[in-house]
């Protein structure tokens, strides 16, 4: 337990977490669990609409709470793998693969569990400016006043307040998304096209109650009509024809190449505004809770061997990156040529990666041997 001077005029807490996502809440959850004193501010009310296409994979499960599943719209068995809408190659499993969440009601869990196990929780405050990086505590301000912490976790998304008084100028990528009202067979199946934009796809996911999500990600930013190229996906897409949209709007999203922003001092980032979402899926949820538990698990009294454990487990998480960036550029760059020799056995090779059975190295190997398969004439 870190131990504090109080102040008459300044509120003190061992932790305060700027952003009540899957990052934010978790790290506030476990701190909170093991006697730290932690302060989350969320500078909107709860539940607050979110935009995300919430899909979370099976690797997530041990990172969650038990109950989490109380939470999901749609468990997902199955696969389709597509060009442009035109075609597609289908895969199931006896076992679930995918959830589906509503990030609105989702965080709103997440945050309900960090203020059982004892995290104070401020909704509706805005987190303003930090001082005193390097000093014995951190001061942080915000729209309602002062705080001091032993230490600072900002984990306030890809466009990140944090991140930006840190100093760090990033450029997320933007995504697109529309809800439209219909049903696709027993929505427990995912639709992934690609052929539509550079480095990404296209993706219709059953969201429940006779909706599903549909949305465009270009997960290097090359891309800069996205949302016209959604809505002619939709109006030429032979299960979203003639459907109501309800919604169409865009939001952002960070990808690694390999590195995460660590923050220093006293000052760690979590999640998207780590830079914590792959380049082959643009995930972000299981590496937000995943990098959650890893911060927790390092926190201690000592900065100093806290920045050296944090910096030292992030490493297997920056393979992650460096692999998935990696098969990334092989998927991305062949799409047409892959996708013609594309089996329903390379699906389910992906159903156990996202049931956390194999890594992405172990994918990018895979998806070599299929490569040079692919360019075989026999």
């Amino acid at each position: 337990m870190v131990c504090f001077i109080s102040f008459p005029s300044v509120r003190v807490y061992d932790v305060v977490v700027v952003g009540a996502g899957p990052a934010g809440a978790t790290a506030a959850r476990l701190l909170s669990r093991i006697g730290f004193k932690v302060l989350l501010i969320e500078k909107r009310r709860l539940p607050r609409p979110k935009l995300c296409a919430g899909a979370v994979s099976l690797r997530a499960d041990k990172y969650l709470p038990p109950d989490w599943e109380n939470a999901v719209l749609n468990t997902i068995y199955g696969g389709n793998l597509g060009w442009r809408g035109e075609r597609y190659v289908n895969a199931r499993s006896k076992e679930p693969v995918v959830k589906i969440v509503d990030r609105a009601s989702f965080d709103l869990y997440l945050t309900l569990k960090a203020e059982d196990e004892g995290a104070e929780v401020h909704q509706g405050e805005t987190f303003l400016n930090f001082r005193n990086l390097y000093g014995n505590y951190i001061e942080v301000e915000t729209d309602r006043g002062s705080y001091r912490a032993k230490y600072l976790v900002g984990a306030d998304g890809a466009l990140s307040r944090t991140l930006r008084v840190y100093g760090y100028d990033r450029k997320p990528v933007p995504v697109v998304e529309a809800i439209v009202e219909t049903r696709i067979g027993d929505m427990d199946e995912v639709f992934i096209d690609i052929g539509l934009v550079k480095w990404g796809y296209g993706w219709v996911f059953p969201h429940g109650e006779d909706r599903v999500s549909v949305g465009l990600a270009s997960l290097k930013g090359e891309v800069r009509n996205l949302r016209d190229l959604l809505k002619d996906y939709i109006e030429n897409h032979p299960l979203l024809r003639g459907k109501k949209i309800l919604s169409l709007k865009g939001w952002f999203i960070p990808t690694s190449k390999g590195s995460l922003i660590k923050g220093e001092g006293r000052l760690f980032l979590l999640g998207d505004a780590s830079g914590a979402t792959d380049a082959v899926l643009g995930e972000g949820i299981y590496y937000a809770v995943r990098q959650a538990h890893i911060f927790a698990d390092c926190l201690s009294e000592s900065l100093e061997e806290t920045r050296r454990c944090y910096g030292k487990r992030l490493k297997t998480l920056e393979r992650e990156f460096l692999f998935a960036y990696l098969t990334g550029g092989l998927a991305y760059n062949f799409q047409g040529l892959l996708f013609k020799k594309v089996q329903p056995r390379d699906l389910e090779e992906f159903f156990q990666f996202l049931r956390g059975e194999l890594t992405f190295k172990e994918i990018f190997l895979y998806g070599v041997r299929r490569f040079l398969s692919a360019l075989s004439p026999f």
